[in-house]
């Protein structure tokens, strides 16, 4: 007997397997009453029988991978040959593909119902006829679209894999077939030294749950054609981690000879993927943990490549040839509305309620009792540089409010949030936010100070939008234009984008601006030297200007 529990990858392959398969049954139906196969369906039968074939095989359900593998190379050929099908339409029988495709769910339906009721999967199942049958009209295809080489097909292996430990030593005919599978052109040599850096932060769809098997399950893909292989959290193996996967994506950092368009490729065939970012990152100088006198982690350099990754992003998704015609369209716009574009594009708008929560623990149990003994004229000053859509500035609104209560009329803590991104700011005053990206915000809160919107969208409460003042502004001015010195000033996850020089200028020009006693709050992932400041370290992310 096998042993069916409700273990979550095995919990996880069924459900999701058995929703594939219902979109697979209703491609196939709409197919059939429109007489034809469209580009969009091709391509989404392709990307779910990919789905089902890595799931299967990384839970060594080799029967089910074979099925899935043969349906996804017809797919790969039809998608392939797309181009020429419409002018050799009637040579292609396509009631005969519905048909295989059909008897290719039954089977996998077959092989899932004896997973789910504790049986041995692939047990006296013959499926060699039928993978066969669709084998002999992949050829049959080829010859009808003119591809001019027998080997095109995804090379695919039956046997199954060696334990974890030799996979990672490099598997090259499972790499060539991973690869093949997203429409990747070339293949591995024999002995390969991976010359690429990337790194990928992939953020999957809100509810989808269990975003820790998910990324374990990617890893495992990636393993076939990547080395040197890092993420966050590490700990998914153990189902772990979720929380810190949907608040700050799931983030990887691998080597690969691959190109950024093939990579991009790769990782968009995840399932219930919401967003991916990928960058491209100088091998000679991006390390993890630097060791320079300048300590911002991760490295500047990083953080130029990521800038370019986005601007990957950006050529691709709008068909830009290159950088040159890029640059050639933002220089030619009279409007200005592509260097905005542009600027949105390279700043990072991501963030959310309640993050970094020991931050705002801090700020309400012992920044707040400091200034409320020692603001004079009961005037509190906080700035939110880099607030993004407005979640943190909204966030110390209500800590604020909740922490002085009926005292609240007679304090000025009007908050400053600035940013460079117009689009972000036109969100954050705006004040709504779906049911999801509140989803960390106390009980108490959602009834305090949201309202509903409508039926999946909440809007802050105009009692605590009145609070916050949103400016467009740029860090790197010359020099501030604020009459008055701030408490507190927020600036997180931004300086990681800078190079040294500019972030120790705005570092100075932070502490220039901050009255004797105040806080400044950075990311997680920065940290200051004190050499070079006279902030002083308060605790992680955390400093204080003391003299």
């Amino acid at each position: 007997m096998f042993d069916y529990t409700n273990e979550p990858m095995l919990e996880m392959f069924v459900f999701e397997t058995e929703q594939l398969l219902e979109q697979l049954e209703q491609l196939i139906i709409e197919s059939e009453q429109s007489e034809q196969i469209s580009k969009d369906t091709i391509n989404e039968i392709f990307r779910i029988m990919h789905t089902i074939k890595g799931s299967s095989s990384m839970m060594r359900f080799d029967g089910i991978a074979e099925i899935a593998h043969s349906a996804e190379e017809l797919f790969l050929v039809l998608r392939e040959g797309e181009s020429r099908l419409k002018s050799k339409k009637n040579e292609i029988d396509f009631s005969e593909i519905s048909d295989l495709i059909l008897a290719s769910i039954d089977v996998i339906k077959a092989e899932v119902e004896r997973i789910t009721a504790g049986e041995t999967p692939d047990h006296d199942v013959d499926t060699a006829p039928l993978i066969d049958k669709i084998k002999d009209h992949v050829r049959q295809v080829k010859a009808s679209i003119d591809f001019q080489k027998e080997d095109e097909a995804i090379p695919y292996s039956t046997e199954k894999k060696q334990e974890h430990a030799d996979e990672k030593s490099g598997d090259m005919a499972g790499a060539e077939k991973a690869l093949a599978a997203c429409g990747f052109t070339d293949t591995l040599p024999e002995v390969t030294k991976y010359k690429k850096r990337y790194k990928a932060v992939i953020f999957f769809e809100m509810g989808c749950e269990m975003e820790s098997v998910r990324s374990y399950m990617l890893i495992h893909s990636l393993q076939d054609i990547a080395a040197d292989i890092r993420y966050l959290p590490g700990n998914i193996a153990d189902g772990a981690g979720e929380e810190i996967i949907r608040r700050d994506g799931f983030q990887i950092w691998f080597s690969s000879d691959y190109t950024y368009e093939e990579m991009y490729n790769f990782f968009s065939q995840t399932i219930f993927l919401r967003s991916i970012e990928l960058f491209e990152i100088d091998e000679h100088v991006e390390s993890e943990h630097p060791k320079t006198d300048d300590t911002f982690i991760p490295d500047t350099s990083e953080s130029v490549e990521m800038k370019m990754g986005r601007l990957h992003n950006v050529l691709m998704q709008n068909n830009f040839k290159d950088f040159s015609e890029y640059l050639d369209h933002i220089m030619s716009d009279t409007t200005g509305y592509a260097v905005m574009t542009l600027v949105d594009r390279i700043t990072t708008n991501h963030t959310f309620f309640m993050r970094e929560t020991a931050h705002f623990s801090f700020f309400k149990d012992t920044v707040l009792p400091y200034l409320k003994k020692t603001a004079a004229d009961k005037d509190l000053r906080i700035w939110s540089a880099g607030c993004s859509t407005g979640e943190e500035p909204y966030t110390l609104a209500m800590i604020i409010d909740e922490f002085f209560g009926k005292e609240k009329p007679l304090w000025d803590t009007k908050i400053l949030a600035t940013d460079i991104s117009t689009r972000a700011l036109a969100e954050a005053k705006k004040g709504i936010y779906s049911s999801e990206a509140i989803a960390s915000v106390p009980g108490i809160w959602k009834l305090e100070y949201f309202n509903k919107h409508d039926s999946t969208n909440y809007i802050i409460d105009n009692k605590i939008k009145n609070e916050v003042i949103f400016r467009k502004f740029n860090l790197m001015e010359n020099s501030f234009p604020f009459r008055n010195k701030f408490h507190v000033i927020f600036c997180r996850n931004v300086m990681i984008y800078f190079d040294s020089d500019t972030r120790w200028e705005l570092v100075n020009k932070f502490y220039d601006m901050m009255e004797y006693g105040g806080y400044l709050f950075i990311g997680h992932s920065e940290t200051l030297n004190k050499n070079r400041t006279g902030f002083t370290y308060i605790m992680p992310a955390v400093y204080r200007k003391v003299h």
